[in-house]
């Protein structure tokens, strides 16, 4: 065997959702800067990586998930991902295991079928973010040190637009009318604010807080980097202790 083949062989699986693939290229790069050898599963439907077969030290594998083209209801394609994945995961293990959109403009904004969001929020001229509050784009912000425009829908959202709004101070919620919606005006209004000068600069020095701690803690020693680096020593430790059941058996 050469040493790829008795390194620990990590396989990473994003949810299918776009707000997961980016935080998951992050932690399967740093877990390959750890010494594990690992291989990022992006599925045919998530179109970011399907034409490269590496970042870095970190191989991409990319498999259809049944739906490539036309949309879908997400409960119709989540039931259809599940049987199509289901059916083609083993196999992608068991040959891991033999062998180690055009963007439309205007002068107003941008919209695209994809965007870095690590890269745009690490841009200069990104005075704040509108975010629905996952807690990938809160913390990618927030590690950025830039100020929200939080607009929450559902499960964890309401929660971490509270925090951004009320604990940290990052930024401010958007507030529905009395029917129910969010109105550009409420948009309009809360954008100022978090732009302006007085709340605004308060917003500031407590994102760029923020985003000095976050360094911290991903940085050499840091309490993340710890984690990752016993994370890290668990798979290998138990990699190498099957390694040595077989060859006792």
């Amino acid at each position: 065997m050469d040493k790829q083949e008795q390194t620990c062989h990590v396989v990473v699986i994003p949810y299918p959702v776009q707000g997961h693939i980016n935080p998951m290229i992050q932690f399967s790069k740093l877990l390959a800067a750890k010494g594990l050898h690992v291989t990022l599963v992006i599925f045919s439907g998530q179109t970011l990586l399907t034409h490269h077969d590496s970042l870095g030290s970190v191989k991409v594998v990319a498999i259809s998930d049944g739906y490539d083209r036309g949309s879908i209801s997400i409960g119709d394609y989540l039931q259809q991902f599940q049987a199509t994945v289901t059916q083609k995961l083993p196999r992608l293990v068991v040959e891991l295991g033999i062998s180690s959109g055009h963007p439309d403009s205007s002068e107003k904004g941008l919209i695209v079928s994809w965007s870095p969001q690590l890269q745009v929020l690490a841009h200069k001229s990104v005075g704040c973010f509108m975010t629905h509050c996952g807690w990938n784009s809160t913390l990618e912000a927030l590690s950025l040190g830039v100020p929200m425009v939080a607009m929450p829908q559902w499960t964890d959202q309401p929660t971490n637009a509270k925090y951004i709004a009320d604990v940290w101070r990052v930024g401010v919620r958007l507030q529905a009318n009395e029917k129910g919606i969010i109105t550009k005006e409420e948009l309009e209004k809360c954008t100022r604010e978090v732009m302006g000068d007085e709340t605004g600069d308060e917003m500031r020095r407590n994102s760029e807080k923020w985003r000095k701690l976050a360094m911290a803690a991903v940085g050499e020693g840091g309490s993340s980097d710890r984690n990752i680096t016993e994370f890290a020593a668990k798979l290998a430790g138990k990699f190498e202790g099957n390694q040595v059941n077989h060859v006792s058996s």
